[in-house]
């Protein structure tokens, strides 16, 4: 169908959603990865004839090899993770030679919102155990070598992407160009200067031979709880948005990602914790092969694979806060010598 970029009209609603629309119009907008994302209040037959919201999200040329990643995840590959917690896929619509899609999403509200910090603990535990049954569904399964998941990514996050050598070379030249303009227009100090130097150094060797070990899984890719993670009101139930950035990498990664922005006095001893939970939901899952010291490496790993990330965004403050915890990890004790020259 005729779809003018950027214009959500009752006969294109209609025609995405299958049944008429007469009415529509734009709630809220929101910013993300795409060229609008908006909160459409519809009056149609969605709810048994009664007016209804949902999330629109439309991608234009910028952003469309996003919202295809967004809809293949929703048509191909959530159908085989079952009871993953995502808002349903109401309506789409994709015109290739121009380059659009649009996705049309269920509305969260008011059942469930947004995540106020400090995050609730029960919540925590719920996104834990929640990747743990998301990652065992995916864990080392031969689909995961398909050419969608070896192309290299573009997007500042990319470096947790898990790919063949040439692949891994092609994140690694970004990187090294990133750490170049990052330690030029940035003041930092000699140790986060030196901490930068090694991660450039030794970073390409070390990952490429954690993905030649195996272990590796579909992972969110951006699982910030900065507006990716809803929850109902006791914690007992999440919904996870924004599945754009999937991509083959080591679950931790999730994990890891979701517990940065978590400040709390004791969070070696909280993330910890929850890191063994995360372990253990994979073995409950028949994830029999993966000990409890190669998710705590890969925990680790993951946090120097995200300051690359900070440099990429030229974000010193997230550079700064990655930093901290690693310098926090290295303290602990709990894991193997440097990984930045083993």
């Amino acid at each position: 169908m005729s779809f003018p970029s950027g214009l959500l009209t009752p006969d294109a609603l209609g025609q995405m959603l299958g049944f008429p629309v007469q009415q529509v119009s734009e709630v809220q907008t929101f910013t993300g990865h795409a060229d609008r994302i908006a909160r459409l209040f519809v009056e149609g037959e969605l709810s048994a004839g009664r007016a209804a919201t949902l999330i629109a999200k439309v991608y234009g040329p910028a952003w469309y090899a996003d919202g295809l990643s967004e809809l293949r995840f929703y048509r191909e590959l959530l159908p085989r993770t079952p009871g993953l917690p995502v808002p349903g896929l109401l309506g789409y619509w994709d015109d290739g030679p121009a380059q659009e899609c649009v996705l049309l999403l269920g509305d969260l509200s008011p059942a469930y919102q947004p995540l106020s910090f400090p995050p609730p603990s029960a919540v925590l535990e719920r996104m834990a155990d929640v990747l743990a049954a998301f990652h065992a569904a995916w864990w080392d399964v031969p689909e995961l070598q398909a050419p969608a998941f070896q192309r290299p990514d573009l997007d500042v996050t990319r470096m947790p992407q898990a790919l063949d050598a040439a692949g891994l070379a092609v994140h690694a030249q970004a990187a090294r160009q990133a750490t170049a303009s990052f330690l030029e227009q940035q003041e930092l100090t000699w140790r986060e200067r030196a901490l930068l130097e090694r991660l450039a150094a030794h970073w390409p060797a070390v990952f490429r031979q954690r993905v030649a070990l195996g272990h590796l899984t579909l992972i969110h890719g951006d699982l910030h709880l900065m507006g990716n993670v809803f929850h109902s009101a006791d914690g007992a139930e999440v919904r996870i948005i924004d599945w754009a950035t999937i991509k083959r990498g080591l679950g931790a990664h999730d994990l890891m990602f979701m517990l940065i922005s978590a400040d709390t006095p004791d969070r070696l001893k909280r993330d910890t914790a929850l890191i063994q939970r995360y372990h253990a939901g994979l073995r409950e899952a028949g994830v029999s092969n993966y000990s409890l010291e190669q998710c705590l490496y890969d925990y680790r790993l993951s946090l120097l694979t995200n300051l690359f990330q900070a440099t990429l965004q030229g974000s010193l403050r997230w550079f700064r806060k990655t930093a901290l915890l690693v310098e926090l990890w290295d303290s602990a004790d709990l894991l193997p010598a440097d990984l930045l020259t083993r």
